[in-house]
């Protein structure tokens, strides 16, 4: 068949409908694809259908059939497996140069063969990736674990992921294929830690600490289906530390509006107003989000005399009152922690506000002063310590085997080079 279709640069691939793509043919996938060894590997691959004549500005040329698997949000995994790192046709030059740049990348610190990939069969593949990624008997790390940059050299294997797939499994089976984030003995500590809680229950761990800290009796941890029927099926996604501490330009509230608008979600912000800058709080109202008290910043307020406390939290107050006009036009429009018939905040003096408390270190002169003041301190069943584990996938694994129906997702706010990735540990999340 010949078909006529415009290649610019790179872009090598054409789809002429939704079941097939064409990509441009070299001679060494064509060998792979038309092998027999290749069956073995027919689950992971793309079903392939021969070649076809494409007519392109550069004349006939001969494009691979392949199947289009159509990955609603794709995954990329690019793996290189110690391939030759300079061709033959390369000039002496080349030869030279890429010499130098490899010897200042992972290629010179890696001291395993690095041509053993060749070797891999079908069978021993799974065995293989092991070794780049996961820690082994008698090893300190992985390969990759162990190097300081990820950066290699040579023919690579692509694995293409459907994200849409993955995500909605339980994310620890791939935890070992895609965490790159070496942890230290603390962090890897606090990640068992809430992966114990997560096996134990949440709301089994909640019930225990309301009997054991009377001070937390009024505290909202979730939202029941049976006692509030209109949280079925919803979540309260909370972010604490906002906006911003130190440089604002080092801000990312931006992204983390523009994250949350693209899933059509809302969030309560926990602000600390000494870390709420400009027009910050009119954005937040403005696109639906609930803004709610953190106190001024993030630190424990616990010793803090009840007077003392009172005064930071009217300070953080009165910059959320601010917003009551506002939230009062958009609250229509949005579905804010509690939904409807449950609780909706800043609409009126005598409903209740929420607050949490830095740390969650609550004492009982605080609770006190909140319950006068008509406050609900507001805690969660969803918490995996995402702040202080830079490894995204491991806490959104947490993260999706804690949540259920009325749950009180507990996250916190990223910035430019502090807690930046967080970010990741939402999208994953969200």
């Amino acid at each position: 068949m010949v078909i006529t279709a415009v290649r610019r640069g790179q872009a090598q691939v054409v789809r002429p409908d939704r079941q097939i793509i064409l990509k441009k043919a070299t001679a060494n996938e064509k060998a792979f694809y038309e092998a027999e060894e290749c069956a073995s590997l027919e689950s992971f691959l793309p079903m392939y259908y021969g070649c076809a004549l494409v007519c392109t500005e550069f004349g006939n040329e001969d494009y691979l059939v392949l199947e289009d698997v159509a990955l609603s949000n794709p995954v990329q995994c690019d793996v290189k497996l110690g391939f030759v790192q300079r061709a033959a046709h390369h000039s002496d030059a080349k030869w030279k140069s890429m010499r130098v740049k490899a010897a200042a990348t992972t290629s010179a610190k890696v001291k395993e063969d690095k041509y053993a990939g060749q070797l891999v069969q079908a069978a021993d593949l799974v065995s293989a990736f092991g070794k780049f990624f996961n820690q082994e008997p008698g090893r300190k790390l992985g390969v990759i674990a162990s190097l300081d940059g990820l950066r290699f050299w040579g023919a690579s294997l692509l694995f293409m992921l459907d994200a849409e797939a993955i995500w909605n499994q339980d994310a620890a089976c791939i935890d070992a294929w895609l965490t790159l984030v070496p942890l230290t003995w603390g962090q890897y500590g606090l990640w068992i830690l809430w992966s114990i809680v997560t096996s134990l229950g949440p709301r089994n761990v909640v019930f225990l600490a309301k009997e054991v800290f009377p001070q937390l009796a009024n505290t909202t941890f979730f939202f029941s289906a049976h006692t509030s029927p209109g949280v079925r099926g919803l979540v309260a996604l909370t972010i604490d530390d906002g906006i911003c501490r130190g440089d604002r330009s080092k801000s990312m509230l931006p992204e983390v509006l523009k994250l949350l608008r693209s899933f059509e979600a809302k969030a309560t912000f926990f602000l600390s107003s000494h870390y709420v800058h400009g027009n910050d709080l009119p954005r937040l109202v403005f696109e639906g989000h609930e803004p709610a008290n953190h106190m001024p910043e993030d630190k424990e307020y616990a010793s803090s005399s009840a007077k003392s406390f009172e005064a930071a939290l009217a300070e953080t107050d009165a910059l959320l009152n601010a917003a009551c006009d506002m939230l009062a036009i958009s609250a229509r429009k949005s579905q804010f922690i509690g939904q409807d018939d449950v609780v909706r905040p800043f609409l009126k003096a005598s409903q209740k506000r929420w607050f949490r408390a830095p740390q969650a270190r609550l004492t009982m002169e605080m609770a006190e002063v909140l319950q006068a003041r008509n406050m609900t301190h507001a805690l969660g069943d969803c918490y995996a310590d995402d702040w202080a584990i830079p490894d995204p996938v491991r806490v959104a694994s947490v993260y999706l085997r804690q949540v259920q129906e009325g749950s009180v997702v507990i996250m916190h706010m990223p910035q430019e080079g502090f807690r930046q990735h967080t970010y990741e540990v939402l999208y994953r999340h969200t």
